[in-house]
């Protein structure tokens, strides 16, 4: 039971911070759309809005206070002080409120136009931001207030769906740009850098710092956030715009301490052993450096208090170059050389039947010594980088780039096993991309626009079959970098403080995401149970955003018709399950997977493609560890 931020009010069910209704006013624009919302009835369990509920509780939550009566022992409580607000709020209103004439029939049609066009955008995922940035400039290493620098504003139009991430990197790039092109600022020094500058949410007069946590989230939901806390203008929460102020560094480069500065030259008249020097001319005073100029020892040089700046070739403002060399931190990582042939997995893009290739060629990999003594730590160190479940995951070297390699534990499998379960892990990687192949086109069918990009880390995927490994010693502890011949080859993803590692389901978690990333990732986990007519169920999706707000998902589990593609497949119970608890969202009503599922074209092809991919009948997990 958690009391709503922005209402004021418990609610029994509620694991947010604010109610679904304050959610919605904080995304709305419109004042009437806001006011309209205060007439959606609302679930007194959950504080979700449905448009036709005609009771107290939504379903979910009768069925919850069914089984745990004592979490609404409150509830009358707050049934009761809503009447009562209602009824001291009629008592309180005027005549005039009471019996006003009827608003203009025009107006009204055409706010409900207006409000019908924002719905769908909000449906499609189409709906865009409008964000404005003002400069600030502050002197280097001067101490008093900035100054607003003398630029136009800068704008730019943003889905809601875009990273906050990405909207400040368009913003710097925008920024640099109008600072070359400015006559006024081409003495200064200013770096665009995301480390060198500072973004915070003006209004008015007073700004507001911005959360961390935020900054690879969706526009959207940052909006969202910052309005229902106040941090915007009135101006701005009307108009659905957002304006931003940037404070950045700056430095003039006719400084006498630059590097680049270089002593007068000394005019013609001064010759060598001359002791008193005519005095130069005005002209001469300035000859230009590079002439041709007697020179003269430092002891007969007249004293100089002016130095001169050799112009900077350099732009004023720039995003500034980053050397892309790291320390090494311990001892440098040592290979081992493998020669290996390749087995690929090929995925029709029509039928999405799967295939294995084998290709005859012998190619060689380089895989790192030395990751099973970093096995206890359960740290990422030297060439080790995880432990799942069954599986170990370590780094190699193939064509200069960095891969993750897994094998199965050795006391969980046998090197038969490893290298089904391996084939096994691999065909369901294609199924997967197939099926979120298959989710882009049901969109664009659906005319579902700004689509967040999302992929398998499938490409560059193969299982290897190592030709010289040697064999396991008898008497000492096997510290071999491969274990068994046969290992598993995905991409390397990084992880660094640009990216986000994050999981959007359990096994047996079928609660809903409430961001937007999350949301389309519930509707791709339910059109593939519809897609496949019921016969799969990812589970466990994770994956890694990208500070352009990509997302790559990895280590694919499922739960299948025939419930043989790993020790968590809990087969067609689950699916059912799945379709029993899972509430579609505004994305799965717009690709109509709230419809009754239909039957299939054909009952004989897709049982088979279904068995081609995941007809292993051993019970050996396939999780791949990233935890």
């Amino acid at each position: 039971m958690a009391p709503c931020l922005g209402f004021s009010l418990t609610f029994p069910c509620l694991d947010l911070p604010e109610c679904g209704k304050c959610v919605k006013k904080g995304l709305t624009p419109s004042a009437t759309e806001r006011a309209s919302l205060d007439k959606v009835p609302q679930c007194a369990g959950c504080g979700i809005v449905y448009a036709y509920l005609s009771t107290v509780l939504c379903g979910a939550c009768i069925k919850y206070s069914e089984a745990e009566p004592l979490a609404f022992d409150g509830l009358s409580q707050v049934t009761k002080f809503l009447a009562d607000r209602a009824n001291t709020f009629q008592a309180e209103a005027t005549q005039y409120r009471l019996n006003q004439h009827s608003p203009n029939k025009a107006l009204q049609a055409a706010a409900l136009v207006k409000q019908k066009i924002s719905a769908l955008k909000k449906q499609c995922g189409t709906e865009n931001i409008t964000v404005f940035v003002s400069i600030w400039s502050y002197p280097e290493h001067k101490k008093g207030a900035g100054s607003k620098a003398q630029l136009p504003v800068i704008n730019g139009q943003y889905a809601t769906t875009a990273s906050v991430d990405y909207v400040f990197e368009e913003l710097l790039k925008k920024a640099a740009a109008i600072y070359q092109k400015s006559p006024v600022y081409k003495h200064m020094v200013t770096v665009f850098d995301r480390e060198s500058v500072i973004f915070t949410v003006q209004n008015g007069t007073s700004t507001h710092q911005i959360e961390e946590e935020f900054i690879l989230r969706p526009v959207g939901e940052f909006f969202g956030h910052i309005k229902t806390r106040k941090m915007l203008s009135d101006k701005d929460a009307k108009a659905h715009t957002l304006t931003l102020c940037l404070y950045v560094y700056e430095k003039t480069e006719l400084s006498s301490e630059d590097d680049t500065s270089i002593p007068l030259p000394l005019p013609k008249s001064i010759r060598r052993g001359s002791t008193t020097p005519k005095k130069a001319s005005k002209r001469s005073s300035h000859a230009a450096f590079g002439e041709n100029i007697s020179p003269v020892s430092a002891s007969m040089a007249p004293p100089l208090k002016k130095k001169v700046t050799i112009s900077r070739t350099r732009s004023a403002a720039r995003i500034p170059y980053r050397s892309s060399y790291r320390r090494e931190i311990g001892p440098s990582l040592t290979y081992d050389a493998y020669d290996f042939t390749q087995t690929l997995c090929n995925v029709d893009p029509i039928s999405g039947v799967v295939s294995l290739v084998q290709s005859n060629s012998i190619k060689s990999i380089l895989v790192g010594q030395g990751w099973q003594s970093h096995i206890k730590e359960g740290k990422p160190a030297g060439a080790y980088i995880s432990k799942g479940f069954s599986k170990y995951a370590f780094k190699g070297l193939l064509d200069s780039k960095y891969y993750a390699l897994f094998q199965c534990q050795p006391m969980r499998t046998l090197p038969t096993n490893n290298r089904s379960d391996l084939l096994d892990e691999l065909k369901l990687l294609g199924m997967a991309q197939f099926f979120l192949g298959s989710f882009y086109a049901r969109a664009k069918a659906a005319g579902l626009g700004n689509m967040p990009v999302i992929r398998w880390n499938f490409t560059g995927a193969f299982v290897g079959h190592a030709k010289n490994i040697t064999p396991p010693p008898d008497d000492k502890e096997d510290t071999r970098s491969l274990i068994f011949e046969d290992f598993l080859v995905t991409p390397l993803l990084q992880i660094d403080k640009d990216t986000e590692e994050r999981k959007f389901s359990g096994n047996d978690d079928f609660r809903s995401n409430t961001d937007t990333l999350g949301r389309f990732i519930d509707a791709y986990v339910h059109h593939v149970v519809c897609d496949s007519f019921e016969d799969i169920l990812f589970a466990d999706i994770q994956g890694i955003i990208s500070k352009d707000g990509s997302l790559c998902l990895f280590d694919p589990q499922a739960d299948t018709h025939h419930g043989n593609s790993g020790h968590w497949d809990l087969g067609k119970p689950q699916i059912k399950l799945y379709l029993e608890k899972h509430n579609c969202n505004h994305i799965c009503r717009t690709l109509e997977l709230n419809l009754p599922i239909q039957n299939r074209d054909s009952d004989d092809a897709f049982p088979q493609r279904v068995s081609v991919a995941l007809g292993s009948t051993k019970r050996h997990p396939l999780r791949v560890g990233f935890d």
